[in-house]
């Protein structure tokens, strides 16, 4: 999709909606902020999607929503206290942080994760009550 037009699979009658359910998006601002910008990655990739979609002329509509942080229990779904612990008080050994493949470490990237943890989750539970389609506009990292 380059300049604004639509690909041909979306149809070509003027007021064709793929869905009736706007396209719920979650963003929030540290997705791009929250990683430092001397580091190797594409940090303002989030941003600049964010504006060329709400940019572009798009058969349906698309709302972006701000995510609210994952819980401590949530975290602990998946990882160890002791390592929850360590990786929001930003005291992760280098050899974890390497594993990450964030560097250099950021003092907002552990609020950045919960965001971006919280922005999935917030999509799942959106779907599971809606129908739909929704999604995060981050994760992974």
């Amino acid at each position: 999709m380059r300049g604004g037009t639509l690909p041909s699979w979306l149809g070509e009658d003027e007021g064709h909606y793929p869905s009736k359910l706007p396209l719920s998006i979650w963003y929030h601002d540290l997705y791009t902020t929250g990683i430092d910008p001397s580091a190797r990655f594409p940090r303002d990739r989030y941003q600049l999607l964010k504006e060329r979609i709400k940019d572009a002329q798009l058969p349906s509509p698309i709302e972006f929503h701000e995510p609210r942080p994952a819980s401590v229990d949530d975290l602990l779904r998946a990882h160890g206290s002791d390592y929850v612990d360590r990786f929001l008080g930003g005291r992760l050994g280098d050899r974890e942080i390497n594993r990450i493949g964030l560097k250099p470490w950021s003092d907002s990237f552990g609020q950045r994760t919960l965001l971006i943890m919280g922005g999935s989750i917030s999509a799942l539970e959106h779907v599971c009550q809606n129908g739909g389609i929704s999604g995060n506009m981050a994760g992974g990292t």
